[in-house]
This record gives structure tokens, sequence and C-alpha cells, in this order.
């Protein structure tokens, strides 16, 4: 019911074909109240044609929506779920590569989960670099990760370079830092996870990495496309 009302609306909204023929049908009425001979099949093909012409618009706008829907499911299918978190743990849980600290009280560590069933494989988040005051570019390089089969879930280890010994391991310093963060603000930096399946079909899903001071990280997911990049 709900596609025949929409088709209907989209009849109405190309008023102008059908007006046309109203008024064609109109003119033909007093044309032949003058006296005039008009074969009655005449406002027969004219109505007719002002109703093609109302419709077809109408039906391509649909039958466009139906193929994008199509090819939008068809680039889908075969596609692992993957979800990608953030979350504080305790300090002794983790080695010192999976970790980031502020001082010693906020640690992150970053996870990957497969919710289907389908395998996960070349999975890798892009390297993200920043830009700091003084010119420095510290950067926040991810473990990549080859497989992830259906449930899994997969720590990603990841290190931060330039910004110096101790606070390599502190990540939202590093953000903080490059965004310039004062208490109430928020930095948010891309974060791309790229994967494929076992057919080589690839997608991206796209998040942004979120960081209020002082030490609050979220993952904001942004959506997935296919990935047609070499």
């Amino acid at each position: 019911m709900g596609q025949i009302v929409g088709f209907l609306r989209a009849v109405i909204r190309n008023w102008v074909a059908a007006a046309a023929g109203v008024v064609a049908i109109a003119l033909l009425s007093v044309w032949a109240s003058l006296g005039h001979a008009v074969a009655p099949w005449i406002g027969g093909i004219v109505g007719t044609v002002a109703a093609l012409a109302a419709c077809f618009p109408a039906w391509k706008d649909q039958a466009g929506r139906a193929e994008q829907a199509e090819t939008k499911m068809a680039e889908m299918s075969g596609r692992p779920e993957l979800a990608l978190r953030c979350t504080p743990v305790k300090p002794g849980n983790l080695g010192a590569q999976d970790w980031s600290a502020m001082g010693a009280e906020t640690i992150y560590q970053f996870a990957l989960r497969n919710s289907s069933s389908i395998q996960a494989v070349n999975v890798a988040i892009d390297d993200i670099v920043l830009r700091a005051p003084g010119g420095a570019r510290p950067s926040i390089t991810f473990e990549k990760v080859s497989s992830l089969s259906s449930g899994q879930e997969h720590p990603v280890p990841f290190r931060i370079e330039g910004m110096g010994p101790f606070l390599n391991r502190d990540i939202c310093h590093c953000l903080g830092q490059a965004g310039g963060t004062e208490a109430g603000s928020t930095v948010r930096v891309p974060l791309n996870l790229r994967f494929s399946n076992r057919d080589g079909s690839r997608w991206i899903q796209k998040h942004d990495l979120a960081y209020s001071f002082p030490s609050s990280l979220t993952i904001e997911y942004r959506g997935i496309e296919r990935d047609h990049s070499n």
C-alpha cells in the first residue's frame, strides 16, 4: 500500500503533463462545440498520452531507487560485520604494547569484533598522523590483523611516535596536544577501518576518534562503503 501511495504522490508531482492533457481535452471539447468534427478516439489518445507522460517520470524515479537499492545490497553482500571499540581497562591486564595511559590511571585498549558468519581478512586501521605545536608530527600506528573469524574478538595494539618516551603511551595527551584541547572541547580525527572477505571484496568503515579533555576517548561510527582504492 505504501508503494502505491508513493507512486501516486510521484505522479501528482508531475502535474504539468496531466494538466496539459486536461487542457488539450478541454480545447478539443470547445472545438467540437463550435461545430467542428472531432473523432471520439482523439480524446482517448490525448488522455492516454497525458497519463503516460505523468506516470513515466514517477516510474523512472521508482525504478532508479530500486536499482540503487539493489546495487547497494550487491555491494554489501558477503560483507563481514565488524565493530571497533576502545575501552578503559586496568593497567595490569595489558602488556606495554597494548596500552595508553593518562598518568597511570586511564588506560585504553582498542579491539575488533566480528559479529557475522563471514571471515574478515586483511583487517587494518589507517595510521593517524597529527600536527602538534612546534611543527611536531606525532603518529598513531595500529597493528594489522590478518584474519578475524566469526564471533572472534581481537585486541588491536597500537603505538605512538613523536611524543617522547613516556608520552608515547599516552593517546589522550597526544590527541590533546595536537588539537590544542581545553576543558569542555572535543578533538575528532578520522579513524578508518579497512577489511576484506576471502573473495577479495574490500570495504572501508569510517569512524571518528573523539577525545574530550581530560581523558575521555570514544569511537563514533560514520558509515561504511566499498573500498575501490588499489
